[in-house]
C-alpha cells in the first residue's frame, strides 16, 4: 500500500487558485486528517494541522 498524501491549507489554496489568507472567507470541507490534538467536538486545537485529500478538495 502506498503512502497517503494530504494537502495542507497552503496547498488547498493553491489547488483552488487562491491565496492562503482567502481561505478564511470560505467554509472548508471537513478535513480528512488532523495531526496534533483535537477538542471534544473533533475540531483541531491550536498547533494542529488539518489535511485534505485532493479528491475532497476537488469535490
Amino acid at each position: 500500500m502506498g503512502t497517503i498524501v494530504y494537502l495542507n491549507r497552503a496547498q488547498f489554496a493553491e489547488r483552488i487558485g487562491v491565496k492562503p489568507p482567502t481561505l478564511s472567507r470560505y467554509t472548508l470541507s471537513r478535513a480528512d486528517a488532523i495531526t496534533g490534538s483535537v477538542g471534544d467536538a473533533g475540531e483541531p486545537l491550536p498547533g494542529s494541522v488539518r489535511g485534505w485529500l485532493p479528491e475532497t478538495i476537488d469535490a
